[in-house]
């Protein structure tokens, strides 16, 4: 009995040994011409048949760079491309839980390596694609059950760590090599995060983008649009903030909601946002997403809950029809438990599959503006906070025809709302003067003026990658 006892406590720990995935730097090389992805340890691969690079930054698990002269390396090809060439499309992504930035089979490199050819294929501008792979220790165990059920806790403490770490300075600095003043529309710079990447992002960007909210310019009176219900309240002007360059935009988010009670609190007291106002942040999520929607709670609970005090809290909100406000009241533990996008008080709309009229089958988007029509469920419907005209917070949540679960990102439906969300702060940025670059995407009035449309936008993209899978 003893022996096989200590036969099974061998084999758990020659297993956990073996399976351990190392802390080390995987993209220790210079710059390389890739073929069939065998470039496994180039800091920047040159994907030239297919006119796309990929350049990576590497943290440690205490959200140190591995060598700071790897990201100044990185920095400067991209100065270095945006000179030769007519602007550059620069695109982070973050990845989440289980990954790193090893060239493993199936692994989100590979993945994110075929979203970039994708979009350079397409040509969503024509600009130099370049992708900037942040890698972090997501992946500590290889081998099941080790994989999964001894590492949520760490890796999440982790994500938030490296989040807090040097991941603010990446992107500022790389916000600041691609930002034009003369020409805001030349290069265009996005941020995209999936899972436990998503809660990297937004550690490292919660203090920049409340800055950004809360350091807003004042637009004049006569240039602001508004819902009738909105007049009293902004009678003194609307508002627009700064962009963060073409918008983040986080994919199933394995982040609380705690995380952005904050700044969802902000942008909510601020009801009155100009028409031009760019979107700083874009929330997807499925809602066939069961390790976000279901795992993700009782981690936190056994993590979190049984072990701090949580409190409920007390906001008053506008109404949705006047300037008088309304008390709505938060648990906490909800806060602390649900995730984001699971969380209705948060939501600004939903994407959803329905049937029209003659019974065809389409994509039809519920916006939670007014009477948050969006929330199926009556009783959460008062506790949503009220969402005003050009928000530039968006959280909307989808269901399995937009992604089937929660790894399904790199899919066509996925890079159409990426390439929407990219086009439309664009055509803010340029205030709708070149109408030309977005004729797919503006719908005309009247008085000669044009406004985005997000939905026709949608539309054209989702047209144009609908094969990508």
């Amino acid at each position: 009995m003893n022996i096989k006892f200590f036969h099974v406590i061998f084999s758990l720990i020659f297993l956990l040994l073996t399976g351990c995935a190392h802390n080390n730097i995987y993209r220790g090389g210079g710059v390389e011409k890739c073929k069939k992805n065998r470039c496994e340890q180039a800091l920047i691969e040159q994907h030239n048949d297919e006119n796309y690079d990929l350049a990576f930054v590497e943290f440690t698990e205490r959200g140190n760079l591995f060598d700071r002269s790897k990201l100044d390396d990185v920095v400067n090809y991209i100065e270095d491309q945006k000179n030769k060439n007519d602007g550059v499309m620069v695109l982070v992504y973050v990845h989440g839980w289980k990954h790193n930035a090893s060239n493993s089979p199936g692994g989100d490199v590979n993945e994110f390596r075929k979203l970039l050819s994708e979009i350079s294929e397409n040509k969503l501008e024509n600009k130099k694609v370049i992708g900037v792979y942040i890698g972090w220790r997501g992946l500590t165990y290889h081998n099941e059950p080790f994989k999964t059920l001894l590492t949520f806790w760490g890796r999440k403490r982790v994500a938030h760590q490296v989040g807090s770490g040097g991941v603010s300075e990446v992107l500022l600095r790389l916000e600041k090599v691609t930002k034009n003043v003369s020409n805001p529309t030349k290069n265009t710079f996005v941020v995209a995060g999936h899972s436990f990447g998503a809660a990297v992002i937004l550690a490292s960007m919660k203090n920049i983008l409340i800055d950004r909210i809360i350091n807003t310019e004042q637009i004049d009176y006569g240039k602001c649009y508004f819902r009738k219900e909105f007049k009293n309240i902004c009678s003194s002007g609307c508002y627009k903030t700064k962009p963060f360059g073409d918008g983040v935009i986080l994919l199933n988010p394995a982040v609380e909601a705690n995380e952005l009670m904050q700044i969802k609190s902000l942008t909510t007291e601020e009801q009155c946002y100009a028409e031009e106002q760019p979107k700083l942040l874009h929330i997807l999520t499925t809602n066939s997403d069961k390790a976000t929607r279901y795992a993700f709670g009782v981690g936190q609970f056994l993590g979190v809950s049984i072990r701090e005090k949580e409190e409920i809290l007390k906001r008053f909100v506008y109404k949705d029809d006047t300037d008088k406000k309304r008390k709505i009241e938060l648990n906490e533990m909800d806060l602390d438990l649900i995730t984001i996008g699971h969380y209705p008080p948060f939501r600004t709309g939903s994407s959803k599959k329905c049937t029209d009229d003659s019974g065809v089958k389409k994509e039809c988007y519920v916006s939670c503006k007014g009477d948050a029509s969006c929330i199926e469920n009556e009783a959460h419907k008062r506790f949503n906070f009220p969402v005003s005209p050009y928000e530039p917070i968006s959280v909307v949540y989808t269901d399995s025809s937009v992604m089937r679960n929660h790894t399904d990102i790199f899919n066509g439906k996925v890079v159409a709302y990426i390439a929407t969300a990219i086009m439309e702060n664009k055509f803010k940025k340029d205030s709708g003067k070149v109408i030309d670059n977005f004729k797919m995407c503006v719908k005309e009035h009247k008085n000669s003026n044009f406004s985005f449309n997000f939905n026709s936008c949608l539309a054209f993209y989702r047209n144009r990658y609908e094969k990508y899978e």
